[in-house]
């Protein structure tokens, strides 16, 4: 820095200093510097941009520092490659060391891309060319137009209008402030001249081939000489013909060419038939051949080939028919092609009614018309009745009295057969409609046809409006009346109901199968599907007034009437009833909460629940049905619950209990329970019937397996459902002489749960029982409350346990099981007292009312009391009379009772006045001939006494001092009264009379009665006159 101060000298020195760059360094200090002239800035070199090559030439001055795009560079020369759309560059120069910044100081340039486009694709034979496909480059064809046509790049574009002339083509640059193209960038081309073409005469369907020197022409392929060749016949739609011009014998000039051409078929078309006196025409039916009536608009009407068209409007006046070809590319019309023709003026028409199915004819001065071919007066006249499949009618009008003029004329008109279409039913619960079935009408919905007659699923339309329409189903059918109905179909939710249903959704369940019928099956009242709706979390059912016109008629909303029904109509009520199907197994519980109308006087509600066997009828006369009527009210202050259970020769086995209580307006529960062994129901959480509410098999009268099988062996359903009784029957109906608002009876819910006897697992001192008896089985039911106070029972396979604290517990089982049953059970006979004893190839059983004995040739039967006692002292079974063969039989003379045994023919007899008795033998051989107990002789007042005189026996009667005696050789007979009291003053048996070898014998004599009985040593006579004798 000190040697150039030295060299350029103070001047430089105050230049530096004006421009701030001289430090303190540069000068001794001094008290204050001496102010300096500014510098003058430098002269500044641009950089040189060269778009062709891509390059930036920095210039070398010194003092000065460039920067490009932001970087500092040295001077010299910078390639670039430049991307398609440019390369934008910025440079800048500022001065440096003390020297000012020149100016300009910024230079902005963008570097074109630089190409070199590709030549274009010249194909002579074709006459067309290939422009390249390059981004930033187009290629113009100079064709003199303005603009240029620009070709399509990548692809061949035709120039086949160029042929024998040259073109030029050339490439420009899309945007030329982003590409430059160097190198060629122009071309022309001369195309060779195109190849003469045939000559094709459609008229005469010939092809005429020029005579080209070099050249060969095909016709479809063929080599053809030059000349006119006819490549006929032509049918319709024409014929396709295709001829190629080629360089002959294989030379490859000039390139093959290509002509298509469509001979058409060459027509000439028949004339149309003209009708005056219809003002009709006829046109001829024609492939390729269209008839055309000129009726003022640009296109014209269209005549039906083949057929007679009415022109009736065009009477009196001109009309013009022309042919044409509706395919002209393939059809070509020769001849004539055009004719017109004018028809007379028509007579008046006559006037036709489809509704009121009658002709109305004119009255024309000179003028008869015909219907039918008979001549009718002037004015309306009816033709119907109209039948299905309408009736044509012919009328003829004509000159009258046979006058020529003016010509006849004649019109046909097809009256239809006038309908008024029956409404459609719709089925809102089930989700259906019923669409009548009539001759003549179709129903539609949505433009889909219903099945007439029968029930249409609408399921789709859930939730929806449907409109069903009525249509005609030909032209000889006319519809009068309303031929459209508008229906809103409610909700179906599909949920399950197998454990019963809350009516919490917004319809009925689709599992529920709801009725809808037209007639009435029960009572007085038609089950509608209307009348059975969910709203607000309940179901109800509404029960409905009608007034029927006819007995076939639906009750509907249309009918419906709260008043008294005027004279004339009928009165009948809609209500509502469904059922689940068997979709329930084997029921444990089934409770329902319920609230009756206020006003249900006459009504019947119930919800009931049974299996899937039949109910019995004239053919079914033997089913296994079991139903429980958990909530059955005919009246309204008190309930009803039946059991109705297996059908024998056409009869159930029923039973019912019943509670008083105030129903209407009130919400109650009803509920039934099944625990294997017995049915009970309740009414808000009470038992209905109390302790004597239990439904058993021994109640029903049936064995325990008939009553469980019936039960636990089927599916179930269950059935809500309001009856109409009919007016005079055994249940309360309804006065149809009063008002009847509707009435809603409303559920809250249906609950259900299903039995499992696998649940049911034995304890206590049951299951301790059960687990050393195998032969019981599994349980088929849970242990439950016995009829006997404090006493519990569980069902088993074979057999059933009863416990209680004072007889502990004991099974019962087999034949003495179902005789127990059907005895009354625990209620009537009490509970065992010990399980079952073996006896002499049978059973015993003590119970604590009766004993029981069984065996195989008797059956089971129980004994009680006296005769039990005798029976005891006699020797139980093991005595000559054996098992008892029946069951104590009461009833008979003095409030007395006998039982019948096995051996001997052996009966025990009782009654209060006489204690018990065994009759046996031959003595009770001849007590029966003596009419029993009913006798002269009673009750026997002793057991039969042996050991008496030769082997005989004796026993006393309660009767006439009755006694009979037997002996092997004497029989039995009996003695009695005042000949008994002389036998024995002589000393019974044992006297000189021995044993009776007769019956007393008695008679009426003139004056007396007389009496006489033989014995083995002589006769006792007693005369009323005389007194005894012998």
């Amino acid at each position: 820095m000190t040697s150039l101060l030295r060299r350029i000298g103070a001047l430089t020195v105050v230049i530096l200093l004006t421009l701030g760059l001289a430090p303190a360094a540069f000068a001794a200090p001094t008290p204050s510097p001496t102010p300096t002239a500014p510098a003058t800035p430098r002269a500044i070199t641009d950089p040189v941009f060269d778009d062709r090559n891509s390059t930036l030439t920095i210039p070398d001055v010194a003092g000065v520092q460039y920067s490009v795009d932001g970087q500092q560079v040295q001077p010299g020369t910078i390639r670039y490659t430049v991307p398609f759309k440019g390369l934008k560059v910025v440079v800048t120069a500022v001065g440096v060391n003390g020297t000012p910044t020149p100016s300009p100081s910024s230079w902005t340039h963008t570097f074109p891309e630089v190409v070199e486009p590709v030549a274009p694709t010249f194909d002579d034979a074709a006459a067309r060319v290939q422009a390249p496909s390059r981004s930033g480059v187009r290629y113009m064809l100079d064709d003199g137009s303005n603009p240029p046509r620009q070709l399509t790049p990548g692809s061949w574009n035709d120039l086949s209008a160029y042929r024998g002339a040259t073109v030029r083509v050339y490439a420009e640059p899309v945007a030329a402030s982003v590409t430059l193209l160097i190198g060629t960038t122009e071309w022309t081309h001369t195309f060779p001249a195109a190849l003469q073409p045939p000559t094709f005469d459609d008229l005469k369907a010939t092809v005429t081939i020029p005579a080209v020197v070099g050249v060969e022409y095909l016709i479809d392929g063929v080599v053809t000489q030059p000349g006119e060749v006819n490549i006929g016949p032509v049918a319709f739609r024409g014929k396709v013909v295709t001829v190629t011009g080629r360089g002959a014998n294989g030379a490859a000039y000039p390139a093959p060419q290509t002509w298509k051409h469509t001979f058409p078929e060459v027509v000439e078309p028949a004339a149309p038939v003209f009708d005056d006196a219809n003002a009709k025409v006829q046109t001829p039916s024609r492939l390729g051949v269209q008839y055309v009536l000129d009726d003022g608009t640009a296109e014209g009407k269209v005549l039906i080939a083949g057929s007679w068209n009415d022109l009736s409007a065009y009477q009196g006046t001109t009309v013009r028919i022309f042919a044409r070809s509706p395919y002209p590319s393939v059809t070509l019309l020769i001849g004539t092609t055009e004719w017109t023709h004018t028809f007379p003026a028509a007579l008046e028409a006559p006037t036709f009614d489809d509704l009121k199915s009658t002709v109305t004819i004119p009255a024309v001065v000179g003028v008869e018309y015909l219907i039918d071919g008979v001549v009718t007066q002037p004015g309306e006249n009816y033709v119907g009745p109209v039948e299905f499949r309408g009736k044509a009618v012919t009328v003829t009008a004509r000159g009258a009295d046979g006058a020529a003029y003016p010509a006849p004329q004649t019109w046909q008109h097809t009256f239809p057969e006038v309908v008024e279409p029956a409404a459609p039913i719709f089925d809102n619960a089930n989700l259906k409609v019923q669409a009548p079935s009539r001759l003549g009408l179709r129903y539609y919905v949505n433009d889909q046809a219903l099945i007439p007659g029968s029930w249409n699923d609408m399921s789709a339309y859930q939730g929806q409006t449907i409109t069903v329409e009525a249509r005609a189903a030909s032209s000889v059918t006319l519809l009068t009346g309303t031929t459209r109905w508008s229906y809103t179909f409610g909700y179906r939710p599909d949920y399950p109901i197998t454990s019963g249903d809350e009516f919490n959704d917004k319809g009925v369940a689709k599992t529920w199968k709801i009725l809808n019928e037209n007639v009435p099956s029960k009572g007085k009242g038609v089950n509608r599907s209307d009348n059975v709706t969910v709203r607000d979390g309940m179901l109800d059912i509404r029960i409905s007034r009608h007034c029927l016109a006819t007995d076939t008629e639906v009750p509907s909303d249309a009918n419906k009437f709260e008043g008294v029904c005027p004279p004339g109509t009928i009165t009948r009520y809609s209500t509502g009833r469904m059922n689940s199907g068997f979709v329930y197994g084997v029921p444990k519980s089934m409770e329902v909460r319920a609230k009756l109308d206020e006003q249900h006087d006459g009504l019947t509600a119930t919800a009931w629940m049974h299996n899937s066997q039949p109910y019995c009828n004239s053919t079914i006369r033997n089913s296994n049905l079991a139903e429980f009527d958990v909530m059955e009210l005919w009246a309204t202050d008190y309930i009803t619950a039946m059991t109705h259970m297996v059908c024998t020769n056409g009869a159930n086995h029923s039973q019912g209990v019943r509670m008083d209580a105030d129903l209407p307006g009130t919400w109650n529960t009803y509920r039934v329970e099944w625990d294997g062994y017995a049915v009970r129901y309740f009414f808000n959480g009470q038992q209905v019937g109390g302790a004597d509410g239990v439904i058993t098999a021994a109640r029903m009268g049936l064995t325990q397996q008939q009553f469980v099988s019936a039960i636990n062996d089927y599916q179930w359903q269950v059935v809500f459902g309001i009856t109409v009784p009919v007016n005079g029957g055994w249940a309360p109906w309804v006065d149809d002489g009063k008002p009847f608002p509707d009435r809603h009876d409303l559920f809250d819910y249906v609950r259900y749960e299903t039995f499992d006897p696998a649940a049911c697992t034995p304890y206590g001192a049951i299951g301790e029982l059960a687990r050393t008896r195998p032969d019981l089985g599994q349980q088929t039911g849970c242990e439950t409350n016995a009829a006997v106070p404090g006493a519990r029972v569980q069902t088993f396979q074979n057999g059933r346990v009863y416990w209680s604290p004072d007889t502990g517990a004991n099974v019962v089982k087999g034949a003495i099981l179902e005789a127990y049953d059907a005895a009354g059970g625990d209620k009537a006979l009490g509970l065992p007292l010990q399980s079952e004893m073996a006896v002499r190839g049978g059973a015993s059983h003590r119970f604590q009312n009766v004993t029981m004995f069984w065996s195989p040739g008797t059956g089971a039967h129980w004994m009680r009391g006296r005769i039990l006692d005798k029976y005891a002292e006699m020797g139980w079974e093991n005595s000559n009379i054996g098992f008892p063969t029946t069951d104590e039989i009461c009833g008979i003379r003095d409030g007395g009772c006998f039982q019948r045994f096995q051996g001997e023919n052996g009966h025990i007899y009782w009654s209060p006045a006489t204690d018990a008795h065994f009759v046996r033998g031959a003595i009770f051989g001849r007590y029966g001939a003596m009419g029993w107990e009913t006798g002269s002789f009673g009750y026997p007042i002793s057991d039969e006494i042996c050991g008496i005189r030769d082997g005989g026996c004796f026993q006393r009667f309660q009767g006439e001092n009755g006694h009979i005696y037997w002996s092997p050789a004497s029989g039995a007979w009996g003695v009695q009264g005042l000949i008994f009291d002389h036998y024995g003053r002589a000393g019974w048996e044992t006297g000189r009379f021995g044993y009776p070898v007769g019956p007393e014998e008695c008679r009426n004599l003139p004056d007396a009665r007389e009496c006489t009985q033989t014995f083995q040593g002589g006769r006792i006579v007693w005369n009323s006159r005389y007194g005894l004798s012998g």
